[in-house]
Order: structure tokens, then sequence, then C-alpha cells
């Protein structure tokens, strides 16, 4: 593969946004871990209070949970490409637990259910496929919690259920479907964890300022230990052993108040008595917070996260600098979350924080993690392994679109592309079955859960390649594939597509797709999907005036908890009510294709821009994001020697933590010389950058899209052209078999 050197000609360093890197805030006795903020999703069930992680699809690898309270659902995604899956419909409140309740080696989930009942969902492994079967429901109690933690009370051998509305109630399992029920009557709202603390062996509740001990006759007395006076009535609470001694001792902060975060260290046997420690002086609203060796030096850390209530929303590890009397913190995030999660995500042997905010201020609440890099620096991909594999070389009419989906619900990432699907055979270089979607749906403009059933439908048109069509259809999937066609869309005004992009307003507010349309003069248009997406009408609206004609991305661009539009060098700016439009660059030149991504790992979403060069060379540019989006945005070029660089995406590719570029070039004059083109973003900052050859010969249209088509960890390449009928796929062979 070829290697080549390119340095920015601006000089003004640069900021990234999709990924962000966080490094340390303030130097103390041990090393600190840097993140990289990840979205799983952006369009995340209403008001997420419930959030886990669990191995639901039995690969090996925790996937992601969460439901939310508005009464559209439960899901899973699936690690690592985050396909989403829905388990159930219904309101859900703030906790939920995965264990294995039936005993049959996966991961259910047990939750607290539209207000009234405590349920378990069976996971269908291990015969059945939980991304297309049905999770069958169990009843555990006809009422409802606040709180939920499970674990083998009574020890058994079988998973019993704490739940705690006020009342705290004991659910011991006497079989999947009969548990005995045990009321202890407590004070305070909120606040619940398990742990050993008197040392018998089983698994005492710590709440607001008291633990219960378990007796060892379950039905006997269930006695109160006081360890911290006037504790608040809304609490977080932790268990775990934090200064080595080998007896448990217990984290406590205010839920839903200012206060401090504290421990208590158990100093004499049994959990009798306790001295106090402060960990942090100030906080406010730690609904949730988790322990475990973030920087890896063998001592248990803390991570709390601020609610949305709060102004300063921080996401915070202290670190403990040696047993629980020294702490260091460091704040990575100011996106706030509640009910964090922590887990190693993607088994690369360290540990990483999951979260979502609750939406009760009805701003943005994405299911996202942040992926700690202590032990990416030697993991770091190779970027120059790669098969280009054909999967259609006779498709019947141009495609404008090419996108990733898990269509037929397999656990697989499927592609979608003009009127068609292609079935993932689970390995790139395996047959790919060509599908129709469904006359006269002709040309795809975007993949999405418009029905929200779990299921990814096709919106799209009825032209076929780049015929004039501003007639939508949409097709509704079933699951497995296959679609039933709804034309309950108003026409829009329009020649072809070149920008599609998915917005939510508001929590629960309504689903909305952003047109961008070839033709000049036709603005930005967008349509609204009812909830009754199959019964009532789809209608539009101009939005702007204002539009570069080309590609769309959506972000929180003014980082306000609202999702903008990115236009190329243009952004409009979401205020709630109307769209503003802003000019982040006056530059001249044609912007063709665009992405937004923190490339200089200071937390802000940078734009990163292909420009209009169709078989001649052309710029390729990312935007450096100002403290004030309104303001101008610093220009830094990476090249002007790459022919056409109209097909366009940006991820972490080789795992270093910062974001990478890859670009496939439009030259359909020249097809043989045509590169697919991989960007290492070498210094962190977009200031210095290595290319990798990882194609050549095939002339690139709105392609060059990352996805993990095979699963194993490292991110391939989809891609299609304008001038044949091809539909490729590169894998990546940094991670598997070389």
């Amino acid at each position: 593969m070829k290697l080549k050197r390119w340095t920015r000609r601006a000089a003004a360093l640069a900021v990234a946004g999709a990924a962000l890197i966080v490094a340390a805030q303030e130097k103390s006795e041990t090393s600190r871990a840097a993140f990289r903020r990840i979205v799983i999703d952006r369009d995340p069930p209403a008001r997420p209070g419930c959030k886990t992680t669990g191995d639901i699809d039995g690969d090996g690898f925790l996937d992601v949970l969460a439901a939310g309270w508005m009464s559209n659902g439960l899901y899973w995604y699936a690690w690592p490409g985050w396909s989403k899956h829905r388990i159930d419909t219904g309101s859900f409140t703030t906790d939920m637990q995965t264990a294995d309740i039936d005993n049959d080696g996966d991961s259910d989930v047990v939750i607290p259910r539209d207000g009234n009942s405590l349920v378990w969902y069976e996971n269908p492994r291990p015969n059945g496929n939980p991304a297309a079967d049905p999770w069958k429901r169990h009843r555990i109690a006809d009422e409802g919690a606040h709180d939920l933690e499970v674990g083998d009370i009574d020890r058994n051998g079988k998973i019993d259920v704490v739940a705690r509305h006020g009342q705290t109630r004991v659910y011991l399992q006497v079989e999947p479907d009969r548990w005995t029920r045990i009321a202890i009557e407590t004070h305070g709202r909120g606040g619940t964890a398990l742990g050993d603390l008197d040392g018998d062996g089983d698994l005492d509740i710590a709440q607001n300022g008291y633990w219960i001990e378990t007796p060892k006759d379950k039905q006997g007395e269930w006695k109160k230990h006081e360890f911290a006076a006037g504790a608040p009535e809304d609490v977080g609470v932790h268990i775990a052993d934090l200064n080595k001694d080998r007896r448990m001792d217990i984290v406590m902060a205010p839920a839903e108040a200012p206060g401090r975060l504290v421990w208590y260290e158990m100093s004499g046997p049994k959990g009798k008595t306790w001295k106090e420690h402060v960990i942090a002086e100030e906080v406010s609203h730690l609904h949730t917070f988790k322990t475990a060796d973030i920087d890896r030096d063998g001592n248990l850390d803390l991570v709390t996260a601020e609610m949305e209530q709060t102004p300063k929303g921080r996401v915070t590890i202290h670190y403990n600098l040696g047993r629980g009397l020294k702490w260091g913190h460091q704040e990575i995030a100011h996106t706030g979350s509640h009910n964090l999660r922590l887990a190693d995500i993607g088994n690369d042997g360290d540990i990483d924080i999951i979260g979502a905010n609750h939406g009760n201020s009805g701003g943005a609440t994405p299911i996202e993690y942040w992926e700690n890099l202590k032990s990416k620096p030697s993991a770091k991909l190779a970027l120059n392994r790669w098969q280009r594999h054909v999967i259609d070389d006779k498709r019947p009419w141009r495609a404008v679109f090419i996108t990733p989906a898990d269509i037929d619900a397999d656990g697989r990432i499927d592609i979608a592309a003009g009127g068609w699907w292609y079935r993932n055979p689970g390995e790139p270089g395996g047959s790919w079955t060509r599908h129709t979607v469904g006359e006269p749906l002709n040309q795809m403009a975007a993949v999405y859960d418009f029905d929200r059933d779990g299921y990814p439908d096709v919106l799209g048109t009825q032209g076929k390649a780049a015929e004039k069509s501003a007639d939508f259809v949409w097709a509704r999937n079933d699951g497995k594939g296959s679609f039933r066609i709804f034309n309950n869309i108003a026409k829009a005004e329009g020649d072809f597509l070149q920008g599609v992009g998915i917005v939510r307003n508001r929590v629960g507010g309504p689903m909305e797709v952003a047109l961008s349309w070839h033709a000049a003069n036709k603005g930005i248009q967008m349509f609204t999907v009812p909830v009754k997406a199959m019964e009532e009408q789809w209608t539009w609206r101009r939005i702007s005036d204002v539009s570069q004609d080309e590609d769309l991305s959506v972000a929180d661009i003014g980082r306000d908890n609202k999702l903008d539009l990115l236009l190329g060098t243009k952004w409009l700016q979401n205020d709630g009510a109307k769209w503003i439009a802003h000019t982040l660059n006056g530059v001249e030149g044609h912007a063709d294709r665009n992405r937004w991504a923190d490339m200089n790992g200071d937390g802000r979403p940078d734009a990163v821009v292909g420009y209009e060069a169709i078989n001649v060379p052309g710029k390729l540019a990312w935007y450096e994001h100002p403290a004030d989006p309104k303001g101008t945005w610093t220009e830094h070029v990476i090249s002007m020697d790459i022919t056409g660089p109209m097909s366009l995406d940006t991820a972490d590719l080789d795992r270093d933590g910062d974001m990478d570029i890859v670009v496939g070039e439009h030259n359909y004059k020249d097809p043989a010389t045509a590169r697919l083109l991989v960007l290492e973003n070498e210094d962190g900052k977009g200031g210095k950058w290595l290319v990798h050859e990882a194609s050549k010969g095939d002339e690139h249209h709105d392609g060059a899209i990352l996805t993990d088509i095979d699963r194993d960890g490292d991110l391939d390449i989809i891609s299609l052209g304008w001038r044949h009928d091809r539909v490729l796929v590169y894998e990546n062979r940094a991670i598997g078999r070389k």
C-alpha cells in the first residue's frame, strides 16, 4: 500500500465533535485515562431512565440496553455496530438489571413496567435469536419500583430481586414464575445497593444512611443499622471495598439536591461502627455512581454523573489515590448523565462509562458511552490491510446513497442502496443476496425505524437513478426484510436528493427528516413523521431558503442540546422554533460531502468537508469549531490533491483516540486510477496526516461509508459509484484473519 504524508496549511489547531478525547484536567500521583465519547443512539426511547449492559446475543461481548418512560419501548443495542432491537413496547421507570433469571446461560432483563408492575423478559437464546424472536414477558409482582437490584439473596443458586419505591420489597425466587415477597418498611424515597456488609456471606441492603441486615431465616427480622444520621430522602448509594481491608464500605451522595460525596469506612465488626470520609465537598444530583479500577492502578475508583437539573452536568472520575484517603478528580464531560453504568465494552481490558440523561428538561438525551483509551496505545490498529469484495456488479440502475443497517434482524449488518437491500451472508466475501424493497420505491433516501417498532424501515423516492422525483414513499419492515409500501407522504419540491438527515427537536417530539436537493433554490425541506406513521399524512415544510444543495449532517453544533444541521460551510441553528442560517467560513468553492467530527480533541464538533471536483483534484478540509459557533471557523486544508473528494466518512479507524477520515475519489474519466484513501490523523490534532491507499480502480460517489460489516471490531468500508453498477465492500483486516 502506498503511504504519503500531508501537513495542514493553516496555522491554528482544531477541534473534534462526534468522538471526543478528554485529557486529564489536573496532575496528581496517578496517571489519568483519556476518553472518547461515542453516541450509540441519537434517537433513543424518550426519557431513557433505564440503562444497563449485558451479553444479550451471546457473542462474548457486552451489549447496551435502554428503556424510556414515554411508552415507546425497551431496546438493546448490539456491539459493535450498535444495531437497535426492540424487546417490548411500554413505559419503563428508572432502573433495570440483566441477570440469568431462568438459569439457561443467557442474560435476561428485569425491569419495572408501566408504573404498576415488575417483570422480567426471557431472552430467546440459547435456541432463538434475541434480535428477531419475541421476548416472553414474565410477571414478578403487580407493583412498580424506582430502584432495582438483583442477586442471590438466600444463597440457593437462583437470582432474587430487591425493589424499592419508598417501601423496600425483596422477591425471593422459588422458580422463574413464582416469587416469595418480603416487605420491609423503610424511610426515605430512593437509593438502594446490595453487598455483604456483615461478612456472613449473604447480601445485605444499604439505603438512606442505614443498612438492612439479611437474616438467616429470610422470614425473620430484617434489622436496620445506622451508618449516617440525617441522610437525605433521595440518595445515591453504593457498596464497595475502597480501602482494601476486605470489609465492604458504603458510598453515599444526594440524588436530588446539592451536597457532598462521602464514603463510610466500616471501622468495627459486622458493620456496627462507621467512619466518614469526604471524596468531594460539592456535588449535585448524583442519581447513580459506580466503582471500578479506571486507571488500572489496583485501587477502586468512583465514577459519578450529575443529572440535567445541574448547570455543570459533570461526568467525573474520582481517582482513589490510596485506601480512599486521598482522591484526584477528572471531569471527562459536561453533558451529564443519569443511572450510569460501568463496563468493559469491546473486551479491551479497561472500563468504559455508559449513560444518558433522563430527559425531564426536554433536551437531547442520546445513549452514549465514554470509551476508556487506557489500553488503546498498545492496541492501535493497522490501516493498510484491506480486501475488496464486489457484492453486486449488475445493479439495475444507479443508486444515489448507500447505508448499513440490520434489515432482517439477524444481528448482521446488511446494506441498502437504490431500490434494494443486500443480506449479509456472515462473511464479507460470501454470497450477498440482492432483495427488492418494493415498487415504487426505487431510490433509497434513508433507513430508519420510522414506525418505532424496532425494525429499520426505508424512505425513498420513486425516481430511478438520477431521474427527477420528489414523490416519496416509505417501506415498513416486518422485521425479516419484507416490506409493505406506504404512499402517505406529501410530495416535496426538488429533483434528486443530495442529503438527508433525521432530526428530533425535543424529547417526545416528532421525528423529522431534513432534505437537501441537487436543484438550486429549493432550500432545506423537512418532513414530519406522524406518531401513527402508517395512518396519518407525512407533511413537509421549508425550514430555510439557505441551502448548499448538497450533503446534510446532524449534530448539536450550538452545544445547547438541540440538533442542528451542517450544510457544508454553512449551518442551520435549531433554536426550538425556527432554523437560523450561519456561515462557518466564507471560503470559495462548492462544498459537496460533509461530516462533523472532533478533529483536534477539544470536545467541540468540527466540520469535515469534501469539495465538488469532478474528475479533477479538489479540496478536502476541516473547519475548527470556535468557542462561539456563530463566529468564523478556521479552515485547515488537509489536501488539494484528491480527485473528486465526494465520498467521505469519519471515525477512529486505528483506535488511537482521534478521528481519521476515509475518502473515495470521483474520477469516472479514468476509473482505473480512482483511489479509496484512509487518512490517519497522525498527530491527533488534525495537523498531520498519514495516507493509506486502501484500494484502486473504483470510482466513488456518495460512498465510502464506515461500518463493521463482519463484526470483528474494526471498521470496514461500503461504497458505490456514479458510472458503474457495483456495490462494494472493502474488508478491514486489521483484526481477525490477515
